[in-house]
């Protein structure tokens, strides 16, 4: 029974780690950029919490420091879709 119970409190710990990852993840660039494409289903989008941890450094840095320039990577982490797909607009009317 003892194991059953560890198993538990895991979980809920994860739970709640997911929830305060999430809330987190709504104040980044990266969930703006989410919403743009996705919506209302943005959520089903988020990073791993260890993502939304380090896009959160990158920005806290950022807003510490504006007259720093974003270097590459961090460019990426502001700009581009958490979902992996490409949404670049113009490629796609391109296409047409």
């Amino acid at each position: 029974m003892k194991l059953a119970q560890e198993l538990i409190k895991l979980g809920q710990q994860l739970a709640g780690e997911n929830a305060a990852a999430s809330d987190l993840w709504s104040w980044l660039p990266s969930h703006g950029i989410a919403e743009k494409y996705h919506g209302d289903y943005a959520a089903n989008h988020c990073p791993s919490n260890r993502d939304v941890m380090i896009e959160a450094t990158m920005y806290l840095a950022h807003l510490k420091r504006p007259e720093v320039p974003l270097t590459v990577e961090e460019q990426e982490w502001f700009t581009l879709c958490p979902c992996g797909e490409d949404h670049d607009v113009t490629s796609e009317e391109s296409a047409s």
